[in-house]
């Protein structure tokens, strides 16, 4: 019977089948963590991206933006402080490329983050298109040197709104890092709740697994067991029960076949099996429930471990912190301060727990910041300000805090956290910029600025009590060539001293303030009469009459005066000024160390010459510039020996122009520059041409400006003069003048060098009008000196002037040098040069300056004719 059950049990499951289904069973264990813990770091990674793409890009952004608009705050109180044209045109060009810069940034970023369209986005928008239009303002003043404007401008318009723009842009970083931060918490937490869940489905996996191979472990040793015990005892001869039939596998087999012989004890031992295994059964599971205990524990040690490591790193962070701490408690008690507060406010941390803020009161904070302040944290909000708080050694300090409520996990309020930053030292520096802002560093006074700002409220006082206001422009007469010839720092002592001469004469209500440069201004009021302020001029001129004292030198300098009178010569500071300045270039032309009131045909004058630089600037593109020329002889034979080349104007407009009334002009401008290249390749082309066709060989003496040699684009011009005309190097004579050599030795001193090498003939023109003509000769390659007409002028009535003529011939020759006079009128002059061995002469005793074709009519073609032929 039991044989034929036997055969008749199918085996399903064998050793081999269960044990790749345990190992199954495992590898899906581990492919499932996998999946699991891929999860949390993808989703992990997303957080982290996403809080990088929405928030610290738009933090780098709005920092861009905050260098690039102080770049462009820079460039334009850079602008206020320059004089010189060139350096305002570049200076122009970047400020231009700078702000279309900012607006491309300004556009993007808030295009970029119309998502976030807040009132502080918007505003932004609004201060910079304000801001962009006060830099188009300065921009355009400064492009015509009104700099009294763009200081103004920049002072007391363009500052207010730059100031807007950078705070608010900082309260954007501020909000922007503030959303930053609490959704990184979030992300934190969200990647804490999927690690544990990880933990928990890893540990419940490994647990079903121990399960599953424990019973199984358990079920094959039982099995096994009772086998051998049973084959024991049947060698033994003891009836025992049968053995538990378990499974459909091999030892399913052999059991069935064990209990066929032990039928009987089969069923105690089956009993007797089950009660043990039930309470092994029950054993195991509290073993299993002590052990996932015990997990937990271990688990929450080790949070405890990282949170207490975290609080102390968080402590070593704030401890060590460069800026100032401080917690208190609701009722304002302090509870902590860390090494910062002890170092800025001089309290130690024993002195100031315990105590209040208020041990910091200076009694400079006003109490309606005080107020402001705990309303403001007392709702539950941060209070941002600055405070001018006093040490424990009674020294003041500003401080920028920040002051947060601390909350509990019931949004309770426990704790207040002061974050404090020292910010004397800028505060110091914006209390310099301000005084930098208007007055002048060198002497202290006033500058144009503040000088305008008080003119205007002398002109409204004026105005209500029916008086007079004068507005003197002084400038110092030949101040350039002390500073130039002694250097800036005796210049500099020089105007320290004139500054406070002008001070001491003037009346205690005037104001006397720095223009630039060697320019003063000095403003009147409560006048009753015009006569009035003729005292006061006196008083000045008499003040500069002593010498000044510098540095072991004995400087004498005069004023030359320009006074504007309100209301009868302008009735705002801008007229006023200007009309002061016409006026004080009026005195200088009638002889310097003097005064002039304004005058109609002073603005006349001025409205001519603006006129002439209007018609001049296309003079050349018109063809309206002639080349004149003017023979240079020899002394004792009268025979030519070169030419030099003089420009005319013949304007369309005006007619016909000689150099002096237009040569100031174009060398204030700059268009000296296009017309000296002009001249200078039309001349060569000229008297090439001569050489060509007549075969005649004299050189050819051109003025150049100092202007041209800024760059030194002299050289190229040179170059190019020559490599289109064909002239010889050689026989080019360049004439200079003692100002280019004044102004930049080294750089006048390379670039004639330079000339000189390409073969040019350098002459110094004007010579003995300067202060140091004897060293240029020495120290300079020239060839040539020309003796200034105002020297030829007396020679022949004045025996000094004679003696110094004849003094500079000597030394000329003495130095190799061609000696040429010019200015040569009488047949008397041109006696006493040639007895004193002076080689060349020019003037009109010989020639006035001639067009092309009168001077080839008169000087080339009588070269070329047979001695005795008729003329």
């Amino acid at each position: 019977m039991e044989n034929s059950a036997l055969k008749s049990l199918p085996l399903r499951f064998t050793f081999r089948s269960k044990l790749f289904l345990g190992l199954g069973a495992i590898g899906l264990l581990i492919l499932t963590l996998l999946a699991l813990a891929n999860r949390v770091i993808q989703e992990a990674f997303h957080h982290l991206q996403e809080t990088r793409t929405q928030h610290l890009g738009p933090l780098v952004d709005i920092n861009n933006l905050q260098t690039q608009i102080n770049r462009i705050y820079s460039l334009e109180i850079e602008l206020t402080r320059s004089l010189d044209y060139f350096a305002v045109t570049t200076q122009l060009e970047t400020l231009s490329s700078e702000s279309q810069l900012f607006t491309k940034q300004l556009s993007h970023f808030l295009d970029g983050h119309q998502a976030r369209d807040t009132l502080d986005m918007q505003r932004l928008g609004l201060y910079w298109k304000g801001y962009q239009a006060d830099l188009q303002r300065i921009q355009k003043h400064a492009a015509r040197m009104e700099t009294e404007q763009v200081l103004h401008i920049s002072t007391y318009e363009s500052f207010p709104r730059f100031t807007n723009i950078t705070r608010t842009l900082q309260r954007i970083a501020n909000d922007t890092e503030t959303e930053a931060s609490k959704i990184f918490d979030h992300a934190i937490d969200h990647h804490h709740q999927l690690r544990r869940t990880f933990l928990v489905a890893a540990a419940i996996g490994f647990a079903f697994y121990v399960a599953y191979m424990f019973f199984f472990l358990r079920s094959l040793s039982h099995r096994l067991s009772r086998l051998t015990d049973g084959a024991a005892r049947l060698s033994e001869g003891r009836a025992e029960q049968p053995i538990e039939v378990q499974g459909n596998d091999e030892l399913t087999e052999l059991a069935i076949a064990f209990n066929a012989m032990q039928q009987e004890v089969a069923f105690r031992e089956n009993a007797l099996r089950e009660a043990g295994g039930q309470l092994e059964h029950r054993v195991n599971l509290r073993t299993h429930e002590l052990q996932e205990t015990n997990k937990r524990l271990s688990n929450e040690v080790e949070e405890r471990r990282r949170a207490e490591q975290a609080l102390r790193l968080l402590s070593l962070a704030v401890e060590q912190s460069p800026v100032s701490v401080m917690i208190t408690d609701t009722r304002g008690r302090i509870e902590y301060v860390n090494n910062a507060f002890v170092k800025i406010s001089g309290y130690s941390p024993k002195e100031a727990v315990g105590e209040t803020p208020a041990l910091l009161k200076s009694g400079l904070t006003s109490r309606e910041t005080y107020r402001d302040l705990w309303s403001t944290i007392a709702r539950g909000s941060d209070w941002e300000g600055e405070l001018h708080n006093r040490k424990r050694d009674g020294s003041l300090y500003w401080e920028h805090a920040r002051i947060s409520p601390v909350k509990n996990v019931d949004g309770e309020i426990t704790h207040y956290l002061s974050v404090q930053e020292d910010v004397t030292l800028r505060r110091e520096h914006e209390a310099k910029i301000a005084f930098q802002a208007q007055y002048d560093a060198l002497t202290e006074l006033p500058n144009r600025a503040l000088a305008i700002d008080r003119l205007s409220q002398t002109i409204h006082h004026a105005v209500r009590t029916s008086c007079r206001v004068a507005l003197m422009f002084i400038d110092l007469d030949d101040f350039k060539k002390i500073n130039d010839s002694l250097g800036h720092e005796i210049g500099d002592e020089l105007l320290v001293q004139a500054s406070k001469r002008l001070r001491q004469a003037v009346r205690k209500e005037d104001t006397v303030a720095r223009h630039g440069g060697d320019e003063f201004l000095v403003i009147m009021g409560d006048l009753s009469d015009v006569s009035d302020s003729k005292n006061l001029v006196s008083k000045i001129l008499n003040a500069f009459a002593p010498p000044f004292t510098v540095s072991g030198y004995d400087l004498v300098v005069t004023p030359s005066i320009g006074l504007a009178v309100f209301p009868d010569d302008g009735g705002d500071p801008n007229t006023l000024l200007r009309n002061a300045d016409l006026a004080m270039y009026q005195a200088k032309s009638l002889g310097r160390n003097t005064f002039q009131f304004f005058t109609q045909e002073i603005h006349d004058y001025s409205l001519r010459r603006l006129e002439m630089e209007r018609y001049l600037r296309g003079a050349l593109e018109r063809d309206e510039m002639r080349v004149f020329f003017q023979p240079l002889v020899e002394t004792t034979t009268s025979q030519i020996v070169g030419a030099e080349a003089l420009i005319r104007w013949e304007s369309a407009e005006i007619g016909w122009v000689m150099p002096d009334g237009f040569i100031e002009i174009a060398e204030n401008t700059g268009l000296i520059c296009p017309i000296g290249d002009w001249i200078l390749l039309e001349a060569c082309r000229q008297v090439q041409k001569w050489r060509n066709q007549r075969g005649i060989d004299f050189h050819l003496s051109v003025n150049v400006s100092p202007r041209q040699f800024l760059g030194r684009s002299i050289v190229e011009s040179v170059r190019r003069a020559l490599q289109m005309s064909g002239f010889p190097a050689n026989q080019l004579h360049l004439e200079v003048t003692e100002g280019l050599l004044i102004r930049n030795r080294g750089e006048a001193r390379e670039t004639l060098g330079e000339l000189k090498d390409m073969g040019i003939r350098l002459v110094l023109d004007d010579f003995g009008t300067g202060y140091s003509s004897l060293s240029y000769l020495k120290s300079f390659p020239f060839h040539s000196m020309k003796i200034d007409r105002s020297f030829i002028n007396d020679i022949t009535t004045n025996s000094d002037t004679r003696a110094l003529v004849n003094a500079a011939v000597t030394m000329g020759k003495s130095l190799g040098l061609e000696v040429v006079a010019e200015g040569v009128e009488t047949q008397e002059q041109l006696v006493i040069l040639r007895q004193m061995g002076c080689s060349l002469a020019q003037g009109y005793y010989f020639s006035k300056p001639q067009a092309a074709e009168e001077f080839q009519r008169d000087w080339i073609l009588p070269q070329l004719r047979p001695a005795g032929s008729a003329h």
